[in-house]
């Protein structure tokens, strides 16, 4: 987005004003306190299953999976090793936002940056959601090492 000369010089500057609130929601930036109220909630009901196991369309779907899985292996065999890692990194960020999320742990990415560089919030719970980030991502990390090879997994359902 790009803003007019008009609509800049409109903006505030210097530090930006704190939002006096019990709620614990951020204080520190008016517009992203208010995002989060304005965000909707998935819920367990909001998410089923799209197609069954009886489903005609499962075979196809399975034959798209295969190949998408197929491709990609190409896709990451052809870059270069450098940017393969900082791919990695950002899409370890990026699943633990979503994963988080999903479990209704609302981390916002520039607190899970700031938390990889070790800076966490004073706030108790943000700076839990931060640790806890760190530790989603650490694991990750552990796991695309291939720190889980010759070791028996279990999967609980």
């Amino acid at each position: 987005m790009r803003w007019s000369s008009q609509e800049a010089s409109s903006l505030p500057s210097g530090p930006p004003r704190k939002i006096d609130r019990p709620s614990g929601r951020d204080t520190q930036y008016p517009a992203r306190a208010l995002a989060e109220e304005a965000r909707p909630r998935a819920t367990v009901r909001t998410h089923r299953p799209v197609l069954g196991e009886g489903s005609r369309h499962r075979p196809a779907l399975t034959d798209l999976a295969l190949e998408l899985a197929q491709r990609s292996v190409g896709f990451r065999r052809a870059l270069p090793a450098s940017l393969l890692t900082s791919l990695a990194t950002l899409v370890r960020a990026m699943n633990c936002y979503y994963s988080n999320l999903i479990e209704g742990h609302d981390t916002h990415p520039v607190d899970i940056e700031r938390a990889l560089q070790g800076d966490y919030s004073r706030d108790t719970k943000r700076g839990g959601l931060q640790l806890e980030a760190r530790a989603h991502i650490g694991v990750q990390q552990w796991i695309d090492e291939g720190s889980l090879q010759g070791r028996a997994v279990s999967y609980f359902v």
